[in-house]
């Protein structure tokens, strides 16, 4: 059974609780969290702004929380490149049956996205600062309309 995010995972991962830096975030459900959070750059979902396409290609550490690895959230099975072996995946879901069954994983974690983020509150991942403000600058940059004729 699939756990469905309640308002803690949501604060959680948001850094509310002092999971302050992920680095950069970019989700399918992009609602989940707030869009205005300075790591959180872009959409991981249908129709993603190059900038997270070319994030996802150069990260050495994906995180895929609660999510399925599909045709969607990686462009067709090209991002990330399921060759590329400079990346490191950690992958958690509530259902073990997805874990490892379209990229490999170097680390499953077979839990709800409920405790898991619970588990995770508090830590602190470091200063990526240097990475994820380029980033942000980016998915904003990549937000501006083109020049419109007329």
């Amino acid at each position: 059974m699939v756990s469905p995010w309640e308002d803690v995972t949501v604060d959680t991962l948001d850094g509310r609780y002092a999971m302050v830096d992920w680095g950069a975030e970019f989700l399918r459900f992009h609602d989940l969290l707030d869009n205005n959070s300075p790591s959180y750059c872009g959409d991981g979902g249908l129709g993603k702004l190059a900038n997270v396409a070319r994030l996802i290609d150069q990260a050495d550490l994906l995180f895929g929380f609660n999510i399925r690895w599909g045709e969607i959230t990686t462009d067709g099975f090209q991002h990330p490149n399921p060759a590329a072996e400079h990346v490191t995946i950690v992958h958690s879901h509530a259902s073990d049956a997805e874990l490892g069954k379209v990229y490999r994983t170097d680390l499953p974690l077979h839990a709800g996205p409920n405790e898991l983020a619970l588990s995770l509150a508090g830590r602190r991942m470091g200063d990526w600062s240097a990475w994820s403000e380029p980033a942000r600058t980016a998915f904003l940059a990549g937000r501006r309309p083109p020049p419109q004729p007329g």
